[in-house]
């Protein structure tokens, strides 16, 4: 933005003619006889009022480009915050509801009831606890995922060095 704004300045100065004082020393040497000439110079290139509309008009539009680019990186940033906060709330609620239901856990510790007294078979003992494994699997998978989107907040906050996990 700083960039653009200074290439605008520029291009505005640029519409103006370099003007040059200064003095002016001529030497001619013709047929033996050296001529010495002293004087003050003028220097206003042609056409004076040239306008560099065309330098004008780039830095315009190259101003005009990078506020648009600054409000896309915002609008994705708040993109990006808004699915992390989305992210956030659901691994929070389903690791909430994991601890709330223990449904899963009545029917281990039954399980195992049985198992001591040999009412259950081999094959539904490994079943049972494949699914507490996947279930356990899952909900760590939540929580990491809950894990990584506070950092990312707290990132995309400014504050990842006053973070800590909850």
């Amino acid at each position: 933005s700083r960039q653009a704004t200074a290439e605008a300045r520029l291009a505005q100065a640029q519409s103006w003619p370099d003007l040059a004082v200064g003095p002016k020393l001529e030497f001619e040497n013709s047929n033996g006889v050296n001529d010495r000439r002293v004087g003050i110079a003028f220097n206003l290139p042609l056409p004076v009022f040239h306008r560099n509309s065309a330098g004008r008009a780039y830095a315009g539009a190259n101003i005009e480009r990078v506020r648009i680019e600054t409000q896309l990186a915002s609008a994705v940033v708040a993109n990006d915050r808004q699915k992390w906060v989305r992210t956030y709330e659901a691994a929070a609620a389903a690791t909430k509801r994991s601890f709330e239901n223990a449904k899963l856990q009545q029917r281990h510790k039954s399980l195992h009831r049985l198992i001591g007294q040999g009412l259950v078979g081999a094959t539904d003992v490994i079943e049972l606890h494949r699914q507490i494994f996947a279930y356990q699997e899952a909900l760590h998978e939540q929580e990491l995922l809950g894990v990584e989107a506070q950092w990312r907040l707290l990132a995309l906050d400014g504050k990842i060095l006053e973070g800590e996990v909850k």
